[in-house]
């Protein structure tokens, strides 16, 4: 799949296009997004020569934490958030 090499397009950051769907929704509604963990650090020969390369290559992806993901949803009009992990994806439920 295609991602944004950034969250930025333009003049439109992440925060102005979360701020903006919990204004459009309706009361009750629900704004879903994705994002991904960031990568830990491990001190193991083989898997830190992996992680390293990933985090070399994939520069341009951003990760993020559970607080930070549960922290722009709030931030953004959510009255209340719950954050998911899975397999290294997050899913972030904000509810208006």
């Amino acid at each position: 799949p295609y991602h944004f090499q950034t969250t930025n397009l333009k003049d439109v950051t992440k925060e102005i296009i979360l701020k903006e769907a919990f204004r459009i929704i309706k009361e009750n509604g629900v704004v879903i997004i994705h994002g991904y963990t960031e990568l830990p650090n491990f001190d193991h020969a083989l898997l830190s020569i992996f992680i390293n390369w990933v985090k070399n290559v994939y520069t341009d992806i951003e990760t993020s934490s559970e607080r930070k993901f549960k922290e722009e949803l709030l931030k953004a009009g959510a009255k209340e958030a719950k954050v998911f992990v899975y397999k290294g994806h997050l899913f972030g439920i904000g509810y208006k």
